[in-house]
């Protein structure tokens, strides 16, 4: 069996941490973790998935994994505040399932499954003739109709290229994906970093830039996120790359102020509405007290107190029969 690399593209190997069936890699000057966890390797691992085929309670009995279990809780201490990215393949894969619970990504590469619920921060990636990972198939559509973007970015399947299933079950699927396709929660922003296919560009040191998150979330009303976006689009820059430079330009907004201006806005609104809909109706026609006394039931509190402020004797028409709304 080769040695693994001592280096992986600014990662190094933790020896002490690594055995047979798992590898530790660490970028210091990101504070990054990678740990993967192995596939079947030995004759004994045939046993390991007859027993999780069996019980998924016995498996976690198996020394298999209490191995693995070991390496990633000395990982996290020894490693405590960096950022963890967890994977494995087939068996490996559950392993990475079961113990990336504090990881910000799982990535399940043809996963040995059995109806497991995947947690928010996994990703299952299996080719289409894979036989292991096959009982995932029904999970998958099930989800799909359930939550259909959800579902998308979290069950990756890559078209079959051969009928030979111990082919189709090899790690090296992944030179199929698209290069160009980012799969986890990385240094993008909101749902647009689901698109692309590096695996979260873990193994590469991620974004060049330093990566921070966008404060106050990804809502479309969100100044913040707003300006981020022009800084972004009018610098041609990612989104992460441009949240440290759009700090430096950025005005916070004054939230009261905003509710203010809100308000007027939706005032203005109003008093178009109450003129419009209201007053040149009754104007015109009289007889249309009746219905717009109806029309006027249906609209909000906060507008018939406005009309009843602006213009209080429409108010007192379209009330005076019908009650003052509660």
């Amino acid at each position: 069996m080769e040695d693994p690399p001592k280096e992986i593209m600014g990662y190094t190997l933790d020896e002490k941490l690594s055995f047979l069936y798992g590898k530790v890699y660490v970028n210091e000057s990101l504070k990054k973790v990678v740990v993967s966890h192995r596939g079947t390797v030995e004759a004994i691992d045939w046993a390991n998935n007859l027993t999780y085929g069996l019980s998924s309670t016995a498996y976690e009995l198996t020394p298999r994994y209490k191995a693995g279990l070991k390496m990633q809780q000395d990982a996290h201490k020894k490693y405590m505040g960096y950022q963890f990215e967890t994977l494995g393949h087939s068996q490996g894969a559950l392993l990475a399932h079961l113990l990336s619970d504090k990881s910000k990504n799982g990535y399940l590469f043809n996963p040995a499954y059995k109806k497991e619920q995947l947690r928010d921060n996994e990703y299952v990636i299996r080719s289409s003739g894979d036989i292991v990972s096959k009982l995932s198939v029904p999970r998958k559509y099930f989800n799909a109709l359930l939550y259909p973007s959800w579902s998308k970015n979290h069950y990756v399947t890559i078209p079959a290229k051969s009928s030979n299933p111990i082919t189709e079950h090899e790690v090296n699927i992944l030179d199929r994906l698209n290069p160009e396709r980012k799969i986890g929660r990385g240094a993008g922003f909101g749902k647009k970093q689901l698109k692309g296919y590096t695996i979260n560009n873990e193994m590469s040191g991620g974004s060049q830039c330093e990566e921070e998150e966008m404060k106050g979330g990804a809502r479309a009303n969100n100044p913040w996120v707003e300006h981020v976006k022009k800084y972004a689009k009018e610098n041609n820059m990612s989104y992460a790359c441009a949240i440290p430079e759009a700090k430096k330009t950025y005005t916070k907004v004054d939230k009261d102020a905003m509710k203010k201006q809100q308000m007027e806005i939706m005032k203005k609104k109003w008093r178009n509405d109450i003129n419009k809909s209201f007053t040149s109706v009754l104007r015109g026609n009289p007889e249309s007290l009746p219905s717009l006394r109806l029309k006027f039931k249906t609209r909000n509190k906060g507008y018939r107190e406005y009309m009843k402020q602006v213009a209080p004797n429409m108010y007192e028409k379209l009330t005076e029969k019908i009650g003052k709304p509660k």
